[in-house]
């Protein structure tokens, strides 16, 4: 796969997570209209889909959607990238 092919299927997969993080916020979350998180769920996919790499982006994109209710917490929680190599977390 060229580079340019790459980079599309990177733009297509990140507009549809994009999407799909949007519609299970108007769909299931947004009960009172306001976010639980700094910064908002749409602000943290684009922010991960932004930094990391999309397999390491989408789960991390899962877990903030899925501690967006009454119970899953709130305030400030901002994208974290993977930076450490194995000898610094020893």
């Amino acid at each position: 796969m060229s580079g340019g092919a790459k980079m599309q299927l990177r733009r297509v997969l990140s507009e549809l997570v994009f999407f799909l993080v949007r519609f299970t916020k108007r769909l299931f979350l947004m009960q009172d209209g306001t976010c639980r998180f700094e910064p908002t769920c749409s602000q943290y996919t684009r922010e991960a889909l932004r930094l990391l790499p999309i397999y390491k982006a989408v789960p991390k994109i899962i877990r903030r959607v899925s501690r967006c209710h009454p119970r899953g917490g709130f305030g400030y929680d901002p994208v974290v990238p993977d930076t450490l190599n194995k000898e610094e977390k020893k």
